[in-house]
């Protein structure tokens, strides 16, 4: 199967058939040329609707009509399309790797199948979407597993702004995107200018689309302040080549018109909390797909890394803690990490306290060796034979060494302690969010 233009060219019957089938389009769709047979006689003429029988004919004269069959790429097809990739994309919480984003949704599956198959409402980003569900599946798994895990987290707030499920969905699943004709998309990002050279290609790219307004600020604003943005004008090939060129947005129809025009901005209320439930989503995301042990695939130890990180500073605490209450059975770890956080926070000199070992610390450790800290033991040091990458912690490992205590380890609880609780930390008040001071 081909796309070109207004066009899906077939040089195979079979696959004919199964898009066909697939699609549920008997009787909805037209042929953008005439069918002939070996000769040039026409066995049916273009831009009419096909009936039934006469499309069951034609699968009967498999070798007798001339290849390639071109359909006219309709409204029918396209809403085909959607459902099609909505039903897709819903099935991956089927799947037993992914237990913990299940979890994240209702018992009720209808309310999150509209969010998703409503995100579709562009036309370009149908066709782009199914092309690559048919030729390029294991990269659509990946968009949709980044976008099933945006949904997921904001679904947990009441958050009093429009379309803010939908758009949290479209920036999970295109802030990747711009990765589809680059060999190197299924790699972790092992830098943080790797994070951001991709994070910038997934914003060009759907800015490019112009099928969202501020969904590109969204995406940007996940690892860095819009204001910093790279000035970068990549060049993008493969499928997306064949998809930029025209590419827009495609007029609402006459039914709802005012609705679906109004889904295609985000609202200004809603762009600093859905970057911080992308970050969020992105961490959940890179641990789940390449976990540093055994156990992160498991929601336990998601949501240890998870609060941990919360608590440093990197995620927005109200968007956290809620993903937190959904998972009742809170475990001590959950509740240890978060205080170990709080205490390597406190270090006076820019985040070098260093908790060790996690989750189980016994002692803290300076990974700066900063001399002049009045924090510093001069008389204690212990000796890293080897670079040690604390449990869940985002940035560098701890470099081979030897380092001085701190005397944060007093601190050190001996018991886990209960998590805070906050009154209104379930209602959400867009207005009043703050961003979060990131460590």
């Amino acid at each position: 199967m081909k796309f070109q233009k207004d066009e899906l060219l077939f040089d195979s019957p079979a696959l004919f058939r199964a898009f066909i089938n697939d699609l549920d389009l008997v009787s909805k769709i037209r042929f953008s040329r005439p069918v002939t047979d070996s000769s040039g006689k026409v066995m049916i003429r273009e831009e009419i609707l096909v009936k039934p029988a006469v499309l069951s004919r034609l699968h009967e004269l498999e070798g007798v009509y001339a290849l390639p069959l071109a359909l006219r790429i309709s409204d029918d097809i396209v809403r085909q399309m959607r459902l099609h990739i909505a039903t897709s994309i819903l099935r991956e919480l089927n799947r037993s790797e992914h237990s913990f984003i299940k979890q994240l949704f209702p018992d009720d599956s209808r309310q999150h199948h509209s969010h998703v198959l409503h995100a579709f409402e562009d036309r370009t980003l149908v066709l782009l979407s199914y092309r690559l569900l048919e030729e390029k599946p294991e990269f659509f798994r990946h968009l949709a597993v980044a976008g099933l895990l945006t949904l997921g987290i904001v679904s947990q707030q009441n958050i009093q702004a429009p379309f803010v499920n939908r758009h949290a969905f479209l920036a999970g699943f295109t802030h990747m995107l711009g990765l589809v004709d680059l060999e190197d998309w299924q790699l972790i990002p092992t830098s943080d200018d790797e994070r951001q050279r991709r994070l910038e290609r997934g914003a060009l790219l759907v800015n490019r689309m112009s099928f969202v307004h501020g969904l590109s600020d969204v995406i940007r604003a996940a690892f860095f302040p819009v204001e910093q943005a790279q000035q970068v004008e990549p060049r993008f090939g493969g499928i997306l080549h064949e998809v930029l060129p025209g590419a827009k947005a495609e007029p609402a129809s006459a039914a709802g018109k005012d609705a679906a025009d109004f889904s295609r901005q985000i609202h200004p209320r809603s762009r600093y909390l859905l970057s911080e439930t992308l970050r969020i989503a992105r961490f959940l995301y890179e641990t789940l797909i390449n976990p540093a042990d055994g156990s992160a695939h498991t929601p336990e130890s998601l949501l240890q890394r998870l609060a941990y990180n919360m608590a440093r500073g990197y995620f927005h605490e109200g968007l956290v803690r809620a993903v937190l209450r959904r998972f009742n059975d809170i475990d001590p770890e959950i509740k240890r990490l978060t205080v170990l956080a709080r205490i390597e926070k406190k270090c006076l000199h820019g985040g070098h306290a260093w908790a060790y070992p996690k989750p189980q610390a016994t002692q803290i450790l300076c990974g700066g060796s900063v001399l002049c800290c009045p924090h510093l033991q001069m008389g204690w040091t212990t000796k890293m034979v080897a670079p040690q990458r604390a449990y869940g912690r985002i940035g560098p490992p701890l470099p081979a060494a030897t380092y001085y205590k701190c005397q944060l380890e007093r601190e050190l609880p001996d018991a886990p302690a209960p998590l805070e609780t906050h009154a209104n930390v379930n209602r959400l008040r867009v207005e009043e969010a703050r961003p979060a001071n990131i460590a």
